[in-house]
């Protein structure tokens, strides 16, 4: 079939309502009725192989959507890991074989495989991410960016859905109500805007803040919030290094620094040589305040680490990670905007694990996860 064939088919299933029309232009979403009609058609011996080659396909959509020419070279190099699976070697030969033009091919396991945790890459930004906040029931997302906008997806698609569009600053912080039907962004025009999600109208404007608007929180129900102008922050010194420092503040409008050293410094030589920077909100457990945050070498590699402080005074450090928990090792984290960065800025908690949302090489964002271990 070539691409007048395949763009009719298209058109058929849409004219039957077969299907419905899908973003990027030209593409087509099936219903779910007929994704089971088609899973059905295959042997059960083979349904696993049909998971697999359905997510091999969903993990390159961001790709594929830029330049489709890449169709074949990204289908056969994600299923590689699963060689000698008849169902996929069939497929794969068969690809192969129908391509119109030269392709790269991958003679070993290359592009990160469908099925092992990665489960969806979001691209459409173009400017570094700085937050991610997630719905209840896990199929809203939206994503604060340093070009002043925040984009709703949808999860499960992979779908952009609407850019959120308004504040005069990045936006640095966000927060969902639990029916993911209210947002709340802050940002670095000292602002917070208040947006309905489903029709990306913004609601309200909040002022009140006399520095840089950098952590929100908003209740189950969207009807409360609170938020900070700094907490744990960044401060540059006039040698160039950035190190963690401090503040506290009794009407959040007026803030102090807590220490006259950075609580949390650069320590030459090591991972965080140069640069170091909170992340997510931190985490208040029993044993400490645990901030996870992100550090950054002399060659300006970032990556993550630990620091837990003191919950009865936040000014005394407990531990820090002698060696990060989280460093670029997939190709979208070492080439981007900015190569060899993974940037943790966002946690949700669901279940017994935690989600992490980070930024990959400042062009894309991922989500790393880890049990929740109690003590």
């Amino acid at each position: 079939m070539d691409e007048s064939e395949a763009v009719e088919t298209a058109e058929q299933f849409v004219r039957l309502s077969l299907a419905q029309r899908h973003q990027p232009e030209g593409s087509i979403l099936l219903h779910d009725l007929q994704l089971d009609y088609l899973r059905a058609q295959w042997p059960p011996e083979d349904r696993n192989a049909l998971q697999l080659i359905l997510g091999a396909m969903r993990l390159s959509s961001h790709v594929i959507a830029e330049d489709p020419c890449q169709f074949v070279s990204q289908l056969v190099g994600r299923l590689l890991h699963y060689q000698g699976k008849a169902a996929i070697d069939r497929l794969t030969r068969s690809a192969a074989r129908g391509a119109q033009q030269p392709w790269l091919r991958s003679l070993r396991p290359a592009l990160h495989a469908p099925g092992l945790g990665l489960f969806r890459t979001l691209s459409a930004h173009r400017n570094s991410v700085y937050r991610v906040a997630l719905s209840g029931d896990g199929r809203i997302a939206i994503v604060a960016c340093s070009d002043r906008t925040t984009k709703v997806w949808d999860v499960g698609s992979g779908q952009e859905l609407r850019t959120l569009s308004g504040h005069g600053g990045g936006v640095k912080d966000l927060a969902l109500s639990g029916d993911g039907r209210i947002a709340l962004s802050a940002s670095d025009d000292k602002t917070l805007t208040v947006w309905d999600v489903g029709s990306g109208r913004e609601l309200r404007i909040l002022s009140g803040h006399s520095g840089d608007a950098k952590s929100v929180a908003m209740s189950l129900d969207g009807q409360t919030a609170v938020s900070a102008s700094s907490e744990y922050f960044l401060g540059t010194t006039p040698d160039k290094n950035d190190q963690m420092g401090l503040a506290y503040s009794t009407d959040l409008v007026h803030w102090t620094e807590a220490t006259k050293t950075p609580v949390l410094p650069r320590r030459p030589g090591q991972f965080d040589s140069r640069v170091v920077e909170p992340g997510p909100s931190p985490i208040l457990t029993p044993d400490g305040i645990v901030l996870i945050y992100n550090g950054g070498d002399d060659k300006l590699v970032y990556r993550t680490a630990i620091a837990i402080f003191d919950r009865n005074d936040p000014r005394k450090l407990l531990y820090r990670s002698e060696q990060p928990i989280f460093a670029p090792e997939k190709e979208w984290e070492k080439v981007g905007q900015v190569p060899n960065v993974v940037f943790v800025e966002g946690v949700v908690r669901r279940g017994e694990r935690y989600l992490f949302y980070y930024g990959g090489a400042d062009k894309y964002v991922g989500v790393a996860e880890a049990p929740v271990v109690s003590h």
